[in-house]
Parts: structure tokens; C-alpha cells; sequence
């Protein structure tokens, strides 16, 4: 018996039941691999109207000088029960690489490391009285992009540089001296500090709770280098 009879009658044997199953799987299959990228952000809950590509393989601007882009990873995927990619943050002096997870409603960027640059570093603190010139060393165990659920653990830490008060016109740059931060999640949800040497101590203080409710905190170190921040001590947001 030839392999093509042997074939024909598997195929009979099947069914038109089975058929239908492999047509949809595959159909389905193919729609989720084209979804376009705007529609990936959107389900997770954040905007990135001008996203472009599929979520298969796709980038989206963070701000005016860096482009996130990311290419799936199948297998693990599957693995994962979510879209695994990997992640990569180019532009504006920014070069970050990471792994992320997608499953509705939230993004895990894990393993994050490089350099994140001054273009990036003030679109991420767009929402501060502060517009600084830092560039960053990253290593971040994991970022959670999830509203409420939100909240990061890793080290930064930053060369020397400058920052001012966005909302005085005029106002003059001044300078910043080196810092490390730290991150921690717990049951609670995230508690993070930012610190220069220990002569100065800690210059601020930040926390997301389990209602996604950011607070800044600027510490007595942080407001002496930064006298603009006198009477802005503490910031809060809801995420």
C-alpha cells in the first residue's frame, strides 16, 4: 500500500469533527498572532496609540526619543500560559533588554538591565515637579505594569548630573550627585528609596499600595539639593 493510500484513509478516519477542530486551532492561532500591537496595549490596560506591528513582533515610542520593540518566544509561551517576548528599549541614549510576559490585564518586563537614559528617565517622570539629565545602570528583577497591581523590584543606580523644576520658567539647573535606589514587593506592594552618599543619606522615598496609590516622598537630604521642591514633600497619583 502506497503512503499516499495510507494517508487518504487516516484522513477518512478522522472525521469532519476533527477537521473543524485543526481549522479553528488554526484559525484562531493565526488571528491572535496578527492582532495588531495597539490592540495587545489596550487589553493590558496601557496607551500606545501609535504602536505598530502585530503582536508577534512589533515597537511603540516611550516618549520622544525611545522605541520599545519586542519578538515572541513560542515555546515558552506555551509554557508560561501567557506571551513571552523578548523586550528590547533603544533610543535617547536608553539600551535596556528584557523578558516580558503578557496575559490580559497586565505586563511583566523580568530581568531588565542596561542603561536608561536621560529621554527615557523624563518620560517615566513626566508626572514629577523634576525634569533631570540622569542616565541610569538597570537591573531590575521585575517591573509589573497591572494598574493596582503594579509595582517593581531591582537596583538602579546614576552617574552624576542636573535637574530642575519644570514649572518655573526660567529656572536654572542644578546639580545632582550620584545615586543607587532600591526596589522591594511585598504582600503590601512596593516600597523604594533613592540615595546619594552616606554623609546625605536618603533623598527620597516611594510607595505603590495594593489600591495603586503612588506616593513620593522627598526626604531633608532630597530637598536640600533640590530647593525647588520646598513645599512639594510629598507627591501622590493614582495608577
Amino acid at each position: 500500500m502506497s503512503f499516499q493510500s495510507v494517508l487518504a484513509d487516516r484522513l477518512r478516519r478522522m472525521g469532519t469533527v476533527t477537521f473543524t477542530i485543526i481549522g479553528l486551532t488554526t484559525f484562531l492561532l493565526a488571528l491572535v498572532i496578527t492582532m495588531p500591537a495597539a490592540v495587545v496595549f489596550k487589553l493590558a490596560g496601557l496607551n500606545a496609540p501609535d504602536a505598530v506591528g502585530t503582536i508577534w513582533k512589533g515597537e511603540a515610542a516611550i516618549g520622544d526619543q525611545t522605541a520599545v520593540s519586542w519578538r515572541v518566544r513560542p515555546v515558552s509561551s506555551l509554557l508560561r500560559f501567557g506571551i513571552v517576548s523578548d523586550v528590547q528599549m533603544r533610543g535617547g541614549a536608553t539600551d535596556l533588554v528584557a523578558t516580558g510576559l503578557w496575559r490580559p490585564g497586565a505586563v511583566r518586563l523580568e530581568e531588565m538591565s542596561g542603561l536608561a537614559g536621560p529621554g527615557l528617565v523624563d518620560s517615566l517622570t513626566r508626572d514629577l515637579p523634576l525634569r533631570c539629565d540622569l542616565t541610569f545602570v538597570v537591573n531590575m528583577d521585575r517591573i509589573v505594569l497591572a494598574g493596582r497591581r503594579s509595582g517593581a523590584e531591582g537596583r538602579v543606580r546614576s552617574g552624576p548630573g542636573s535637574c530642575s523644576a519644570r514649572d518655573l520658567v526660567g529656572a536654572g539647573s542644578l546639580p545632582v550627585p550620584a545615586m543607587t535606589g532600591q526596589s522591594t514587593m511585598d504582600i503590601n506592594g512596593t516600597s523604594a528609596w533613592l540615595s546619594t552618599s552616606a554623609t546625605q543619606g536618603r533623598l527620597a522615598q516611594l510607595t505603590i499600595d495594593r489600591q495603586g496609590r503612588l506616593k513620593v516622598t522627598v526626604l531633608d537630604a532630597g530637598a536640600a539639593i533640590l530647593p525647588a521642591l520646598a513645599g512639594q514633600t510629598v507627591m501622590e497619583s493614582q495608577l
